[in-house]
């Protein structure tokens, strides 16, 4: 069986040609380059490097050979310089950055969320990874199923959550503007969890808005003033 493992291990490197992923502090120094370039717009959220280059340690320096964008790309990274000097291509995939859920220190399995565990931060996150969207109060309470990281993003398989709101439910829908408050009947243009951003459809005007759900019958719209 050992034997078998070294194999199926050997044969994933060559398909990767000798890269590993994200792992050691020659990873760590990378990623942090390229998302220290990327912006506010766009991070990373898989990275494979050569080993060699996870090896290497110094000052790193990253060549785009086109605009990053959504997706996989190969850039070219120098990491040291002189006789130390290596050079090599990653393999990494970038994503957007959007306000997901991360853990604020590590969460274990069977615990319950606490206030002050989790916090809403701009992470490099995919649109199907399970990333959880919401307003970290609706959390509170709330058992963790699978163990989470302190800094980790937290995703809807490791934490029980109440089933989602269904599309076409009708809630109350509270628009705040100033010192004043307007209450109206609308319905969910899609199903939701509590805490999350929803899009309602407010029943007398036809208008569709955005707020954030309360609870399973209410959703709550800020508006700024002019």
């Amino acid at each position: 069986m050992r034997a078998a493992g070294v194999l199926a291990a050997a044969a994933v490197a060559v398909a990767l040609g000798g890269a590993v992923a994200h792992a050691g502090p020659g990873a760590d120094a990378i990623r942090a380059r390229l998302d220290a370039e990327l912006g506010a717009e766009l991070g990373v959220v898989e990275l494979e490097v050569p080993r060699a280059l996870d090896r290497a340690r110094g000052d790193v320096v990253v060549s785009w050979a086109r605009a990053p964008k959504v997706g996989w790309a190969r850039v070219e990274v120098t990491v040291g310089a002189g006789k130390r000097q290596v050079t090599g291509r990653v393999r990494v995939e970038l994503a957007r950055r959007r306000p997901v859920v991360v853990a604020r220190r590590a969460l274990v399995a069977g615990a319950v969320v606490a206030a002050g565990d989790v916090a809403i931060e701009p992470r490099a996150a995919r649109g199907d990874d399970g990333a959880l969207e919401l307003d970290p109060a609706a959390l509170v309470g709330q058992q963790v199923v699978a163990a989470v990281a302190a800094g980790a993003i937290v995703t809807d398989a490791a934490v029980a959550l109440p089933p989602p709101v269904a599309r076409g439910a009708e809630v109350s829908v509270v628009v705040r503007r100033g010192g004043v408050t307007v209450t109206a009947q609308a319905a969910l243009e899609h199903e939701a969890r509590i805490g999350a951003s929803v899009a309602v459809r407010v029943a007398a005007t036809r208008r569709v808005l955005r707020g954030r759900l309360a609870d399973r019958a209410t959703v709550i719209v800020d508006a700024r003033a002019p």
